[in-house]
């Protein structure tokens, strides 16, 4: 955190649970002291969906002064109006026709939990569309929408909203309502084929979480809400997933692909799938390989970081299929990983001339990481023990550092530490194996983070255990 006086405060703690936002102070500060402190957004602290009055009696603000003790609540004298927030109810996106580089027609339908008052605006954020020849600045038309509205004088039925506008640089839609549409109503918004406008060019799932729309009204702000139906476009309604048997990294593993198709895929069909960040001892290698659930026969080919899905019969529409490439074409996964969310350049697939995003199994290098104390009493010296399952080898030099907020003790180098390994998890397995010789440890005070440097090579697909002996204790607000 930021603070004024400067450095009066460094470091805040919040607990979910209770609510409360605890402010470590940093530097004395003297009584009759006014002082400011900034919480930064990436804190992800959220506001309350109901909002705040200017004066709510919510909020409270008490102390702890180790030389007077509990300093009790008191209500806080003034905070800003938080609008509150309403909800997305229901929400489509359709496409006509669904296919890419064609122009389609767009319906966008929803229902909100609050009135859409004439002259506001709902933003539709559609990463990846465009207008044919349109590639910056604005474009404004009219739009059709359902339900309608009739006026006797002069007779005529016109939709709630009836403009929209399209920033291609942000690739966002406006909608601006012309009539209440109230709340719980569903309206529909339709852009017609002679606007232009054109899908990505991989293609649309139903599991898209990049398309949302959002709002700020008068009466509260809907925050970015996926779609609840998506029109898929193209040969599958979910992105091809990747997942690995076992799932450890730089290891020779067993790969599954997994397709949720929306088209058939006929017989004959090529899917090459890439994967940059994979390795093989082969060159070349290829198989046949069963399909399931149907137990059709595909061909199989690992060549140049792709995999290649060669079809013998077709593959209908609206089935899941999976299918395995085992560890006899040796294709060994990342050694840095596979981050939860993959890149399109490293990672896509092509079918017909259509590339699609890849997802895959996330890949961690370390996972089930748990913090065990010796003593859970604050004041007094206690072994911090981080155990951790590493999924890649680890080297003589190599550095494992965690974060241990509640902690305190000088910072320092070269404290005593130990090293043991186990195949089972958690703070008491059964059985520990000692590394020797022993890493060291270090703690930095400033940034509660506590980092061993290892004498040893440690084998992956492993549980280690690292202690750092009787350096620190827990300080006074606990962990």
């Amino acid at each position: 955190v930021e603070s004024i006086p400067i450095s009066a405060f460094e470091e805040a703690l919040w607990f979910n649970t209770s609510k409360m936002l605890m402010l470590l102070v940093a530097k004395p500060i003297f009584s009759g002291s006014l002082v400011q402190v900034t919480i930064p957004k990436s804190a992800f602290i959220i506001t309350p969906k109901a909002g705040l009055q200017l004066n709510d009696p919510s909020l409270t603000i008490e102390a702890y002064i180790p030389s007077i003790g509990n300093v009790p609540p008191v209500s806080i004298l003034k905070s800003d109006i938080v609008q509150p927030y309403a909800n997305v109810l229901d929400s489509r996106l359709e496409i006509l026709p669904p296919q890419t580089n064609v122009n389609v027609r767009v319906r966008v339908g929803f229902s909100l939990s609050i009135d859409f008052k004439p002259g506001e605006v709902l933003s539709v954020a559609l990463p990846g569309f465009y207008i044919n020849n349109v590639y910056q600045g604005t474009s404004n038309f009219e739009v059709l929408s359902e339900p309608y509205v009739c006026q006797e004088y002069p007779l005529r039925c016109v939709g709630k909203i009836r403009l929209a506008s399209w920033n291609a640089d942000t690739q966002v839609l406006k909608l601006t309502a012309e009539e209440l549409v109230p709340v719980g109503e569903f309206s529909t918004a339709i852009i017609f084929e002679d606007i232009g406008f054109r899908v990505p060019p991989t293609g649309l799932m139903q599991s898209e979480t990049s398309l949302y729309m959002s709002a700020i009204t008068s009466a509260a702000i809907i925050p970015e809400t996926n779609f609840a139906y998506i029109t898929p476009v193209g040969f599958f309604r979910a992105l091809p997933h990747l997942s690995f048997s076992p799932a450890s990294a730089n290891t020779v593993s067993g790969i599954t692909v997994g397709l949720d198709t929306n088209l058939m895929i006929s017989a004959r069909s090529v899917l090459g799938i890439t994967v940059k960040d994979f390795s093989s001892s082969l060159v070349n290698q290829s198989d046949f390989v069963s399909v399931y659930p149907t137990c059709q026969l595909t061909k199989v080919r690992w060549y140049n970081n792709q995999i290649f899905v060669s079809t013998l019969q077709d593959l209908v529409a609206d089935e899941i299929f999976n299918l395995t490439l085992s560890k006899d074409f040796k294709v060994r996964l990342p050694s840095n990983g596979i981050q939860p969310v993959v890149t399109f350049d490293r990672y896509n697939a092509r079918l017909d001339g259509l590339y699609y995003k890849v997802s895959a199994q996330p890949l961690g290098v370390v996972s089930n990481s748990e913090i065990c104390l010796s003593s859970y009493y604050r004041g007094s010296l206690v072994n911090v023990r981080l155990v951790t399952w590493i999924g890649m080898p680890l080297s003589f030099g190599d550095t494992v550092s965690v974060v241990v907020n509640g902690m305190i003790g000088p910072s320092a180098v070269g404290i005593n530490a130990q090293m043991f390994t186990s195949m089972e998890s958690g703070c008491s397995p059964a059985s520990l194996v000692q590394v020797l010789p022993a890493p060291t440890a270090a703690w930095d005070n400033a940034t509660s983070t506590l980092s061993f440097l290892l004498a040893q090579n440690v084998k992956g697909n492993v549980s280690i255990h690292l202690v750092a002996l009787s350096a620190l204790e827990i300080g006074p607000f606990g962990l």
